[in-house]
């Protein structure tokens, strides 16, 4: 299963303390593969970097680029579907490149 994982749910999955932690164990034991673009990724680092220390930042990233159960793609298209938050448009556009899966992500992560 791939999914693709918008910024704001990867700030809240990192605490050790989160209620919502099941999701980062779930990617880190390999239940399904994280989908993302460079554009993701620089989103990820920036807010990162706005609620934690660049050496948890600098770990976080390196841990997901260098999981097996990650894959990068490029979308070659511009559809802007999403008005209300033009940046969402990049996490759409990796997610109908790559066939990524919604509803499925959370279910993972309850199973957990």
């Amino acid at each position: 299963m791939r999914i693709v994982l918008d910024t704001n749910c990867l700030l809240v999955v990192l605490p050790v303390n989160s209620p919502y932690r099941c999701l980062w164990n779930a990617f880190r034991q390999r239940k399904f593969t994280l989908c993302y673009t460079t554009e993701m990724l620089q989103e990820y680092e920036e807010l990162l970097l706005r609620f934690y220390p660049y050496e948890i930042v600098f770990l976080a990233v390196e841990m997901l680029l260098k999981s097996p159960n990650i894959v990068q793609t490029i979308p070659y298209y511009k559809w802007n579907l999403i008005s209300v938050d033009p940046d969402d448009n990049k996490f759409t556009k990796c997610r109908r490149r790559l066939h990524c899966h919604k509803r499925q992500a959370l279910q993972c992560a309850e199973k957990s």
